[in-house]
């Protein structure tokens, strides 16, 4: 976001799922640094969500930590609820959340298949629905679903994330095609 406004997202609560680690993290902390209040999300990884909201407030930003299941509709509802609660609706929604395990095809099974391509997809549809309706009401909002070249190009041993990651790139265009 080099070039912008120091704080041009003040006054915005971004969630970001899967914020604790790697890209997630690195996305949290660059909102917060641009005013934006964070939601992080994680399923389990409470004590590295907790490190990542500390870092945030030090700097002088607001943070909160949910914990949630993005494939489970009504722990989505509920965290959408709590967001509004504390930081305010969500006007930026970065879809991050993805289990990028490498397993060869001919190893992985369709349990461990459907897991994946359901964090990847069930999670980014669920929380762009709920988020949607707030960023309609005020006539303004970012939804940002994190791909990557692998769906692209396809690396070895990873089927099951490229294949969610496709799915994800589609839903994108849909997503633009219908609110922008």
């Amino acid at each position: 976001m080099s070039g912008t406004d120091e704080k041009s997202l003040a006054g915005k609560t971004a969630l970001i799922t899967g914020a604790v680690r790697r890209s997630g993290r690195a996305t949290a902390l660059e909102l917060a640094r641009f005013g934006a209040a964070i939601a992080i999300n994680t399923r389990r990884s409470v004590d590295e969500a907790e490190a990542v909201k500390r870092e945030i407030e030090a700097a002088g930003g607001r943070a909160g930590v949910y914990i949630a299941d993005v494939t489970d509709e009504q722990a989505v509802t509920d965290m959408n609820a709590a967001i509004t609660k504390d930081l305010g609706g969500v006007d930026i929604l970065v879809n991050n959340a993805a289990d990028r395990g490498r397993i060869p095809t001919l190893e992985l099974s369709l349990e461990e298949f459907h897991r994946v391509v359901h964090i990847i997809l069930d999670g980014a549809f669920l929380c762009s629905r709920a988020v949607i309706p707030h960023m309609l009401e005020q006539g303004w909002g970012r939804i940002v679903n994190i791909s990557g070249s692998g769906n692209l190009v396809g690396y070895a041993e990873r089927l099951h994330v490229h294949a969610g990651k496709g799915g994800l790139d589609a839903m994108t265009r849909s997503l633009s095609s219908e609110f922008c």
